[in-house]
């Protein structure tokens, strides 16, 4: 396995960083985690859309952070993509849709 990563700065940087780091990958399987401080949903969209279209079989999964960590070092409302390349793995994604907030049975299982 092969770990690339880097923060999300423009569209212009990250079609560059896809092209340079990428494409060279694109029969592999290419699993991309995205932790994203930033909130703003049709950046995020746009983002992925992006990278489908010049890697459209690559799998994605994400998840929003408090901060995001990238080579050891912590940043905050940022967007970090973390892509992992194998060479003999397949990758599969399922979504699960949770119907309660994350934490909402969390407080209630401390205070018991």
């Amino acid at each position: 396995m092969i770990g690339i990563n880097c923060i999300y700065e423009s569209d212009f940087k990250l079609k560059n960083f896809l092209q340079e780091e990428l494409l060279k990958f694109k029969n592999r399987s290419i699993l991309l985690q995205i932790f994203s401080g930033d909130l703003n949903k049709r950046k995020i969209i746009k983002i992925i859309n992006d990278i489908k279209n010049l890697l459209p079989n690559i799998k994605i999964i994400g998840s929003t952070t408090d901060g995001e960590i990238i080579d050891g070092k912590v940043t905050e409302k940022k967007i970090v993509l973390s892509f992992s390349i194998f060479e003999n793995t397949k990758i599969e994604t399922k979504l699960f849709e949770k119907k309660e907030k994350s934490f909402s049975g969390f407080a209630e299982k401390r205070s018991k």
